[in-house]
């Protein structure tokens, strides 16, 4: 069963303490993320290694980084490749396009490969469906 811990946000200026990350929204909520699970990123990890002033800001949508953040607390109190496939399933197409975005801008590699191979897309066959390849003697002329 998945864990339901809210993220905790806030919009005053509460500070984190020395174990938390605050972390705004392109909408300017924050979220007050423990720093063990926030580090799942390799974008969080490496601002928080190099002292930068917090909060920090990234042009991810309030509910695409709520997705995130508590994938990496999921990720953080359990490794379960099973538990983790729930936690995705329960995303509808366009959360899990937008979390494999997020998590691709915040390189939080486990979510980017859970969210790509959640469900495969066949877009090259779409596009076939759509837009059928050029006859022969299309591309043939095309090259000369």
């Amino acid at each position: 069963m998945v864990s339901k811990r809210p993220c905790r946000s806030t919009d005053s200026n509460d500070e984190a303490d020395s174990n938390e990350v605050r972390l705004r929204s392109g909408e300017g909520k924050i979220f007050i993320v423990p720093k063990e699970a926030a580090c799942l990123s390799m974008t969080v990890k490496k601002m928080v290694d190099t002292h930068e002033d917090q909060p920090f800001w990234f042009g991810i949508g309030s509910k695409d980084l709520e997705k995130v953040i508590e994938f990496c607390k999921l990720a953080q109190d359990d490794t379960s490749p099973a538990v983790h496939a729930e936690f995705i399933s329960q995303f509808d197409d366009e959360t899990l396009f937008n979390t494999m975005v997020a998590a691709r801008d915040l390189d939080v590699k486990s979510l980017l490969d859970l969210t790509v191979n959640a469900k495969p897309i066949h877009m090259h066959t779409r596009s076939f469906a759509t837009h059928p390849p050029p006859s022969t003697e299309t591309r043939s002329r095309s090259w000369t």
